[in-house]
């Protein structure tokens, strides 16, 4: 079988992790070999996809993912919908953690597609990825500084999400030469709570960069 290029670099990759990584501990306990700051670049040209064939891919099942992360949706109800169980265990660990006798994975999505109060309590993942992109939070001055009794609550309130997709999109088109194109995901004041829910970003910053006819795009990874 013939690899092509970004699959035999990618391969690449491995062996020099293998053979030049150094080992660490992890939150999961299984431990990482890691080294830092490597890069791939990928040709998209020609009708090429970079899904790789050593290792099994649920295509249907990532572009499922990634459609429901550029949705902006941070609950697992829309995955389960269409069968995708890929972002479950993180909430489901959570619930069980709260109960005597956990449930099981079925058990709990059946729960979270029938029982909205419970799904949105549940079933949100804390923000990660897509709706950091769709509705980065902002804060504004809030018009009720003091309560009834002279207490100072709120000082602040959400403002208008910002839409970095549509950010992005109308920057390629309308100003294809800026080089502010720039989607993040890594929201500082929101990791803690990513991470009680589900994960903080793994992919977490996205560049774009236009060349004559091409579009380029940089991505970083987090150590993960």
């Amino acid at each position: 079988m013939s690899l092509n290029k970004a699959e035999s670099d990618y391969l690449d990759m491995l062996q020099h992790i293998m053979h030049h990584g150094v080992d660490k501990t992890d939150r999961t306990g299984t431990g990482t070999r890691e080294v830092f700051g490597y890069n791939l670049r990928i040709v998209l040209s020609d009708d090429f996809f970079p899904i790789f064939t050593t290792k099994q891919v649920y295509w249907k099942k990532a572009f499922g993912e990634m459609l429901w992360m550029l949705s902006g949706s941070r609950n697992i109800r829309p995955l389960i919908e269409q069968g995708n169980h890929i972002w479950t265990d993180w909430p489901l660990k959570r619930y069980n953690a709260t109960l005597d006798l956990p449930v099981t994975r079925d058990e709990f999505e059946k729960r979270i597609l029938k029982d909205d109060a419970f799904s949105e309590e549940w079933g949100d993942t804390g923000g990660s990825y897509g709706y950091h992109w769709r509705n980065w939070p902002t804060y504004k001055p809030s018009c009720f500084n003091v309560d009834f009794f002279g207490n100072k609550p709120n000082l602040f309130e959400h403002g208008p999400g910002i839409d970095q997709v549509q950010l992005a999109i109308d920057k390629l088109i309308n100003k294809p030469d800026d080089r502010r194109i720039i989607i993040e995901g890594w929201n500082v004041a929101e990791i803690e709570n990513m991470a009680a829910k589900s994960l903080p970003p793994c992919h977490k910053t996205y560049q774009f960069l236009t060349a004559g006819d091409k579009l380029n795009l940089h991505v970083t990874l987090r150590k993960h």
